[in-house]
């Protein structure tokens, strides 16, 4: 059974983020979009679409800085996702991973967001 995602910014939580985050929710929104088309990458497409989810409603998130990190830090995971396995540089993931990581853990409810999304995340990633 495939279980479909879609996030939106109209008649939500979403639309009281400013601008910038609204933009990056867009990006991410669309390159999640296109890895549900990968049969491989729909589990991690279903964990990246709750993890944004999750941060964009959150209230536990110290400043909207660190929300607006968060974001830039999925969009740029999303993006290394839909590169080719050989085009992924763990290196580069690595960090975000850990940074993202960090910044759940202080956040209250982000903490078990990141412990359900997380583990699908870096083992796509293969970490």
């Amino acid at each position: 059974m495939t279980k479909t995602i879609n996030l939106s910014i109209a008649d939500s939580t979403i639309a009281n983020l400013a601008i910038d985050s609204q933009q990056t929710i867009g990006s991410i929104d669309q390159k999640i979009g296109t890895l549900k088309s990968e049969a491989a990458a729909r589990s991690v497409a279903a964990a990246f679409a709750a993890l944004t989810e999750a941060v964009t409603a959150s209230p536990d998130l110290a400043s909207p800085a660190d929300r607006q990190d968060l974001l830039d830090g999925i969009e740029a995971l999303v993006e290394h996702a839909g590169q080719p396995a050989a085009a992924r540089k763990r290196g580069r993931v690595k960090p975000i991973i850990d940074s993202i990581a960090n910044l759940c853990s202080g956040a209250g409810g982000l903490a078990a967001v990141w412990q359900a999304c997380g583990p699908a995340i870096t083992g796509f990633f293969g970490l």
